[in-house]
């Protein structure tokens, strides 16, 4: 797989169905994702968690057209505007990765959480065997 843009078409409304159609089968490997606009069109690229030496691609970029609603102008005659509409499809997408992701950041605040404890408990440790060896001299 190279990290060309890939151009999809896709829909259905299961769990993560969206992502699978895309190709991404293990969403559960999703470290993050970025979106911008390039030539007129929307392009995500999606992230991956990778084993060291891994052969799989770290990211995959995924262009979205976007489709032109006409919209009228408010300047009190009757003019009308081309107005640059995202892909439904792109907005199932996000959906689907901000779920993800909020699962990600949520398994990340609980790691650091712990961690911090951890840590915490470590010094409380070894400042308190500090002081009882420091008491046992005394005697």
């Amino acid at each position: 797989m190279s990290k060309k843009d890939t151009k999809i078409n896709i829909g259905s409304s299961n769990e993560n169905s969206t992502l699978k159609e895309m190709g991404i089968n293990n969403p559960s490997e999703i470290s993050r994702y970025s979106l911008r606009e390039e030539n007129g069109e929307d392009v995500l690229r999606v992230y991956y968690k990778r084993a060291k030496g891994s052969l799989l691609p770290t990211s995959r970029k995924y262009s979205f057209g976007r489709s032109q609603k006409t919209i009228i102008t408010d300047s009190g005659r009757p003019e009308y505007a081309e107005d640059p509409q995202i892909s439904d499809v792109l907005q199932r997408v996000l959906k689907e990765l901000d779920g993800i992701a909020k699962d990600a950041n949520d398994r990340d605040v609980v790691k650091a959480t712990i961690i911090d404890e951890i840590d915490h408990l470590d010094r409380y440790v070894s400042t308190r065997i500090r002081e009882l060896r420091a008491q046992v001299e005394l005697l």
